[in-house]
């Protein structure tokens, strides 16, 4: 009996310490902090979709923009992501499937309240009548606004974050800080 218990707590203790986690992917219910405004999926004169995406910061305050990265799911399915949501430090690739970013959200250092980030995908990238997804995750270690606001992250999804940056451990993926959802039209 004495055995069990001492594997149980040691069980018990490393799950704790972040050495392993009984599940996998994050189980958070991110909020729609920064809002898909737009998709522009309208015919080229060549006969190919645009797939241009403009989203917005609809949360109180700013994010840094270039702690930021963008995920793009098509119907449930990770399409692209874009590194940074900085103007300055972004590197366009016809490679990658993203041609540009802009708007005022890119500027500076800061996406501020109500402004807006157009990402340029590679032309048929988007279809009509599809769902297109962003999530928007936070780079580094998780120690930034996104932690100290228990506004943005539920308390589970909170937690986690806690657990892991304590420790200085990433045993998973990280939970997006947003996510919105919008069909192309």
């Amino acid at each position: 009996m004495v055995a069990i218990t001492v594997i149980l707590a040691a069980l018990f203790l490393a799950y704790l310490m972040g050495f392993f986690w009984f599940q996998s992917g994050c189980e958070c219910n991110p909020p729609s902090l920064i809002k898909i405004t737009m998709i522009d999926n309208e015919k080229t004169s060549a006969g190919r979709y645009k797939s241009v995406v403009t989203i917005k910061n609809t949360a109180p305050y700013p994010f840094p923009n270039d702690d930021l990265r963008l995920e793009l799911l098509i119907n449930g399915v990770k399409f692209r992501d874009v590194s940074t949501l900085n103007g300055h430090n972004f590197i366009a690739s016809h490679h990658y499937g993203v041609q540009t970013i802009g708007g005022l959200g890119t500027h500076n250092q800061n996406m501020i309240p109500n402004s807006l980030i157009t990402i340029n995908f590679a032309d048929n990238t988007i279809y009509p009548n599809e769902i297109v997804t962003v999530r928007i995750y936070q780079k580094g270690k998780g120690d930034g606004i996104f932690l100290d606001s228990k506004a943005i992250l539920n308390e589970k999804c909170r937690n986690d974050w806690a657990l892991i940056n304590f420790h200085g451990i990433q045993a998973r993926a990280p939970c997006p800080i947003s996510e919105d959802s919008m069909r192309s039209s």
